[in-house]
């Protein structure tokens, strides 16, 4: 996983992101944990790439359904995706967003009540 890391800093560190991002997700594939992928939704979270990062914890909720950790994780990106859309302008995407979180949330309390 270091290595994962290691190579996906250098290859962004000299302005390659999109291919560092591809690096991770080939890894991804390959690893039958979910170590890389989780990798992979840090990733994409500390490059502001929230859609991205949601597709992946969406599936790793799939995989792994009664995970509450991934599941408050995935509510923290809906909500910065609908941060994203604020600071952009983008109204409406933003009210879209804060829709998907309000209702992403009742989901998961009914799922996970305590």
């Amino acid at each position: 996983l270091e290595l994962v890391r290691a190579r996906f800093s250098l290859l962004r560190d000299s302005g390659r992101v999109d291919e560092a991002f591809a690096s991770v997700e080939e890894s991804a594939k390959a690893d039958p944990t979910d170590r890389t992928r989780r990798l992979l939704v840090d990733l994409y979270r500390d490059e502001q790439r929230y859609d991205r990062a949601e597709a992946v914890v969406g599936s790793l909720i799939e995989a792994r359904p009664t995970d509450q950790t991934l599941k408050a994780v995935h509510v923290g990106l809906l909500a910065s995706l609908a941060s994203q859309a604020r600071e952009s302008g983008e109204v409406e995407a933003a009210r879209a967003a804060d829709a998907k979180v309000e209702s992403t949330l009742a989901t998961y309390r009914k799922q996970h009540p305590q």
